[in-house]
């Protein structure tokens, strides 16, 4: 557990899995003022189109268990501590993962909380973590330059832009081997990419970087 970080009035204690900061389900809900259950039903709906690695981890409960003592049992909901209660696997969202779920909140609490935990929470290291002050600049860990208040709203805007675009042009090995499937039993471009609910541009893009042999075409 890292150290506990202000996040617009409230006071949680910054999550981190090998030195990156991380987030729950269970924290997502709380933080955006969502029911319970919010997060993890938009994760379930959505799993295929995250990177397991880079924007979540699926952690056993021997690893969670001990890395995350005040959030429990995010996936059940309840409030058993690690004695007891949930004991399976456990959802952590990193900044790029948070980004990607909450993406469609679009309240005004939703907007300043995104801001605060790029700012605050996923900006720094455990270890590193600078006071926060109401100021124009910010200054940022490791290199000590600084920021922009505005500009660092656009750089997060932008990594919205391009979690989105990649959201939509990369594919799971499931979608790989669909698409690879489908393309040798004749289905078009555009076909494939209303079964997979993708742009017809990332269907043909992925077929010119990965052609099919010669065998397997129709």
């Amino acid at each position: 557990m890292g150290q506990l970080v202000s996040i617009m009035g409230k006071e949680i204690a910054q999550v981190v899995y090998n030195g990156t900061p991380v987030v729950t389900l269970k924290m997502v809900d709380e933080l955006h003022g969502r029911n319970p259950d919010t997060a993890r039903k938009r994760f379930n709906e959505n799993r295929r189109r995250f990177i397991e690695g880079e924007d979540f981890f699926d952690l056993p409960y021997d690893e969670w268990s001990a890395m995350s003592v005040r959030f429990p049992d995010d996936q059940s909901g309840n409030s058993d501590d690690q004695r007891g209660g949930h004991r399976g696997n456990m959802i952590y969202l990193s900044e790029s993962g948070y980004l990607l779920l909450v993406k469609s909140f679009n309240d005004d609490l939703s907007w300043d909380m995104q801001r605060a935990l790029v700012r605050l929470y996923f900006a720094v290291k455990s270890g590193s973590i600078a006071a926060a002050a109401p100021r124009k600049l910010i200054e940022l860990p490791e290199n000590h330059t600084t920021i922009d208040k505005d500009a660092l709203i656009d750089l997060q805007s932008y990594k919205i832009a391009y979690l989105e675009w990649r959201s939509r042009n990369e594919f799971t090995e499931e979608d790989k081997q669909f698409m690879r499937e489908a393309r040798a039993a004749g289905r078009s471009n555009t076909e494939i990419a209303e079964a997979l609910a993708r742009p017809k541009g990332s269907i043909s893009g992925w077929f010119h970087r990965n052609p099919c042999p010669k065998g397997e075409r129709k």
